[in-house]
């Protein structure tokens, strides 16, 4: 069998291989930021570790897709290290598959929707109908909301494991010792801060990657108009 053959029997299609190529410059890039962090400013190793975070929480979302791999556990296996650590990768699976085949925006059925129901609206006190607006904004939506979300769903997919509820308890199986690899690789191996990491590694890389999502959808009445396509410059289109 030709090395072309071999590609498109374990490939899902013959351009996959540049998914190939963009899953090893984030690994690559990743251990580079925190190994290096000794060498760079502070702002340097922030950057960097938000850029490849974020570059791989992108990774995940085409891996959730079924690229590259043909096999559903080879591309598993690609995403298992979590280096942004705040969400099992069969986790993201499951939530994110489910999103695409429900009522995109509906409150109640889509696991990524913004948007309240009118009668939670109109039972919520100024503070929350306060936070409901402020998260329409660019600004609040990157900073809090991405910090409150990247918490709460830690901690709620926990609570579905310890309870067995649906994938949940399988994803943390393969999500445990992904989280106890990065910490070690990054207290014990590179020496950095937890907390530095913490800042740049998750929050800030989950920040940049919500920025994507900020304008995907909204609730209109044709349904087939609620997803954006949204155009960007050669350095954030990756």
């Amino acid at each position: 069998m030709t090395n072309k053959a071999v590609a498109r029997s374990i490939l899902k299609s013959p351009g996959d291989w540049r998914t190939l190529i963009i899953s090893v410059l984030v690994y690559v890039g990743w251990f580079a930021s925190v190994f290096t962090h000794k060498q760079l400013p502070w702002w340097a190793t922030f950057a960097l570790l938000t850029w490849f975070g974020a570059w791989h929480l992108s990774l995940q979302h085409e891996l959730v897709h079924g690229h590259p791999f043909r096999n559903s556990k080879l591309n598993a296996a690609l995403a298992s290290l979590s280096v942004t650590m705040w969400v099992p990768f069969l986790s993201f699976k499951r939530d994110h598959i489910s999103h695409h085949n429900t009522t995109l925006t509906h409150p109640q059925l889509d696991t990524e929707s913004y948007y309240a129901m009118p009668e939670k609206w109109q039972t919520s006190g100024r503070f929350f109908r306060a936070i409901y607006w402020a998260n329409r904004t660019l600004a609040f939506r990157l900073t809090v909301w991405s910090v409150f979300s990247a918490v709460q769903y830690f901690f709620a997919d926990a609570w579905r494991a310890v309870r067995n509820v649906g994938n949940a308890r399988a994803a943390w199986m393969l999500h445990l010792p992904a989280l106890v690899a990065i910490v070690y690789i990054v207290t014990n191996l590179a020496d950095m801060s937890m907390v530095e990491y913490l800042i740049g590694g998750v929050f800030g890389s989950h920040s940049l990657n919500m920025m994507r999502s900020f304008a995907e959808h909204k609730t209109l009445d044709d349904e087939s108009t609620r997803t954006a396509m949204i155009d960007a410059g050669w350095l954030m289109a990756y």
